[in-house]
């Protein structure tokens, strides 16, 4: 305002209008949407140079993920009696290896039963017991596990649970790196031999003209002629045999005279 005047120039004009998105463009850099880091964990895919996941250490609250649990066994008194068990999750793995939770009688025994993870789920028992019960279990096999305190239940289970997600995760790293077969062709030459058109048919093989005898030679004498054999039907042969003529006429019958009676 001059003057008593009000000055309209091009700045008064725009800020009249008000431009809904004057304000987006306006807002600082550090306000801006973060751009996805195409480096970060979240955005690599299976089969990347990093190779296949792998257990985090630091999220085990069990120590190497193995301690001594008890295992629930048949018995031949009671059925099923609960037994004291070295469960162990083996974390030395290689590229082409998935984790499996193994038991043992004793520590250092070899494994007596093993559960591949993957595809496994834990789950806390109910009952009598069952503040300090839980199973680790799949669609064929399950493993019911006692521990000695609720507080060593939650442990074993939040450690389980963190290897079955990692275990599940490295399942498909594996199927998609997989080595191809050396019989398997690309998608694209697949395509290719499919769309191509199918090669002509031979045609089939003439079949043989039959052999042609030679020409007699000029001087040589014509062929005998066959003589014909006379044929007797069968008919004629049997009423000779009987007696009768070749014509088939009937033999003559013989008439044998009475001989008077004795006095």
């Amino acid at each position: 305002r001059t003057g008593g005047r009000i000055l309209y120039n091009d700045t008064t004009r725009r800020m009249g209008r008000r431009d809904p998105l004057a304000a987006n463009r306006a807002a600082p850099a550090s306000r801006a949407a973060p751009k996805a880091d195409k480096s970060s964990p979240a955005s690599s895919r299976a089969g990347s140079p990093r190779g296949p996941p792998a257990v985090d250490p630091a999220k085990l609250k069990i120590e190497n993920c193995r301690g001594p649990l008890k295992k629930t066994s048949k018995s031949r008194l009671s059925g099923r009696a609960w037994k004291k068990r070295w469960l162990r999750v083996r974390l030395d793995l290689k590229d082409n290896e998935n984790y499996a939770l193994t038991y043992h009688k004793k520590e250092h025994d070899d494994a007596r039963m093993t559960l591949a993870l993957a595809g496994c789920a834990v789950r806390e028992l109910e009952g009598a017991d069952g503040w300090r019960d839980f199973r680790v279990f799949d669609a064929h096999e399950a493993f019911e596990l006692r521990a000695s305190s609720t507080e060593e239940r939650r442990a074993w289970i939040d450690s389980l649970r963190h290897v079955i997600t990692v275990a599940d995760a490295r399942a498909r790293w594996i199927e998609a790196n997989a080595s191809p077969r050396p019989d398997a062709s690309p998608p694209a030459a697949r395509a290719a031999e499919d769309s191509a058109a199918p090669p002509p048919k031979a045609p089939p093989p003439a079949s043989p003209a039959p052999p042609v005898a030679p020409p007699p030679p000029p001087d040589a004498p014509p062929p005998a002629a066959r003589e014909e054999q006379p044929t007797t039907s069968r008919s004629s042969a049997w009423n000779e045999v009987l007696g009768g003529g070749a014509d088939g006429a009937s033999p003559p019958t013989r008439v044998r005279k009475a001989t008077p009676p004795r006095e």
